[in-house]
């Protein structure tokens, strides 16, 4: 068995390949390598394609790292905006990983469906695997982990692939996947598309909880591909639930979700009433211990 990594990174982007370059130094990964991106600015998508010229570029930048990697190895994938967890060298090791050998993808990280009863799931992860549970109380806190839990994708897996693990078996069942949707004209991004096919058994993936890796906050409002259809502030808000879940420090969550929680909206009162009720019941699900729902 085999280990390698790359974080996929364009050339016009050298603040980025630092970034990444610093924390595998840090980390003493010296397994992982940069990848050239495709850059979507040098593309013209055909008039088959649905994506955009900057979606298009990263869907085929993923694709070619999977397909270039040795086929018996486990290859780790970054895009070059996650912050690594220091525990992710210690969590994934050899024996650790050949344990998960029977999945084809493994996220590391992902935007989850936000049903209470997933998030409820998630929190549990966090406060069943943190070291010290003091650390849940303190944003800029290391968070160490005893370990992560294994979820199976479909039903908490919505999108993202900033950070993921192709094993030997994925190496056989996701290229020819991706290579037959790129070639027809894919008609989404790469994520939503493996999304859907980890839903129809196509691809069996697993999440890590908590996650190993994950985006800092300041990429979504720098990103160098093309805006999801979300509106902004929607996704803002989920990129922030989304990092509550991340194996590290969350210093700034607060400060990012503020403005967005304290911003004025003439909503039905009824309306406003249920939200409120809603997030109560889930503080005192998840305060009793009853973390997985239904």
């Amino acid at each position: 068995m085999s280990i390698n990594g790359f974080y996929i990174n364009l050339d016009r982007s050298p603040d980025r390949r630092e970034h990444m370059e610093a924390q595998a130094r840090k980390l003493g990964i010296d397994w992982l390598q940069r990848f050239p991106a495709i850059d979507g600015q040098q593309l013209k998508p055909s008039p088959r394609c649905a994506l955009s010229a900057g979606g298009l570029a990263c869907f085929m930048s993923h694709l070619q790292v999977i397909e270039s990697s040795p086929a018996d190895s486990f290859t780790f994938v970054f895009e070059d905006d996650v912050e690594l967890s220091a525990d992710l060298p210690l969590v994934l090791h050899e024996a650790q990983l050949q344990a998960l050998a029977d999945y084809d993808l493994i996220l590391l990280d992902c935007q989850p469906n936000f049903t209470s009863a997933t998030l409820l799931m998630l929190w549990g992860s966090l406060v069943r695997q943190l070291a010290n549970q003091e650390d849940l109380g303190h944003d800029g806190a290391a968070r160490h982990l005893r370990g992560v839990d294994v979820y199976n994708a479909p039903g908490l897996y919505c999108w993202g692939m900033s950070s993921y693990v192709v094993t030997p078996k994925g190496h056989r069942t996701l290229p020819p996947l991706l290579r037959h949707c790129l070639d027809r004209g894919p008609p989404g991004q790469m994520d939503i598309f493996v999304s859907h096919a980890c839903e129809d058994r196509r691809l069996k993936a697993a999440v890590l909880v908590p996650f190993l890796a994950t985006p800092l906050l300041e990429s979504y409002e720098g990103t160098t591909i093309d805006q999801r259809s979300q509106s902004a502030e929607k996704l803002a808000l989920v990129s922030a639930i989304r990092r509550m879940f991340f194996a590290g420090p969350v210093s700034g969550i607060q400060e990012y979700a503020q403005p967005l929680l304290s911003q004025a909206e003439a909503v039905n009162p009824q309306l406003q009433l249920l939200s409120r009720l809603m997030g109560r019941i889930f503080e005192l699900s998840a305060r009793d211990g009853k973390f997985v729902v239904g």
